[in-house]
């Protein structure tokens, strides 16, 4: 009875034995195919993060008015104008929030940018132009006053420090910096290839002053 007893035991733990070692083997190959999975989606997120950025331009050619019979008699500049920028590209909060953007004019000569920790006013810019960059979407807004009419050529360039975004599995987010790092050096930085082209135009027709308060006729006087 012993015996038997020692005997069913036995068969008892040696099936316990199979279950666990019949498991232990599912689970590994499910890792390993896990990791396969994780190394292959790296290599595919590597080369993504590794294209150089773009910027989105809304409106290409964009109409300013100068308001030059206003500026004359009013002593004060034309409306403003502003022209949205939107940096396409950007993987992560951490690059929206460092994202670098720079406006030329048609000659080449900056006019316009702002990256983080810039001090402000830039010394290398020109004070008559303006470009502020929304920290937590990465677009950026171009302003300026023109005082004369005339076509007005710019072009916008952009750069940013690759960043993983942080819910991706940690894995994966190692195994991309490294290979960013390899694809495109240890600053691991990209940027526009080309300098993207916008146009504002600036006009003053039909910028007529109200009559006279006084008369009905004429301008307002100061």
């Amino acid at each position: 009875m012993k015996l038997s007893l020692y005997f069913i035991f036995y068969v008892v733990m040696i099936l316990e034995l199979l279950i666990f070692i019949m498991e232990r083997d599912e689970a590994t190959d499910k890792h390993q195919a896990d990791v396969v999975e994780m190394l292959t989606l790296s290599d595919s997120l590597a080369k993504e993060f590794s294209k150089g950025l773009t910027i989105s331009v809304p409106e290409t050619t964009t109409a300013a008015v100068y308001a030059g019979s206003l500026r004359n008699a009013l002593r004060r500049p034309g409306d403003s104008v502003h022209v949205v920028l939107v940096p396409l590209g950007l993987w992560s909060d951490a690059e929206r929030h460092e994202v670098a953007l720079t406006v030329f004019d048609s000659t080449g000569k900056v006019v316009a940018r702002d990256y983080p920790g810039m001090k402000r006013p830039d010394k290398n810019a020109d004070p008559r132009f303006r470009l502020s960059v929304n920290r937590a979407t990465g677009d950026a807004t171009f302003s300026t006053v023109f005082d004369a009419e005339g076509s007005h050529r710019f072009t916008a360039w952009c750069s940013v420090k690759r960043t993983v975004p942080g819910y991706y599995p940690s894995m994966v987010r190692d195994s991309v910096t490294v290979k960013l790092r390899t694809l495109l050096g240890a600053k691991m930085e990209v940027e526009t290839p080309k300098a993207v082209p916008f146009t504002i135009v600036a006009k003053g027709q039909g910028q007529r002053l109200p009559p006279c308060e006084y008369c009905g006729q004429g301008p307002y006087r100061r």
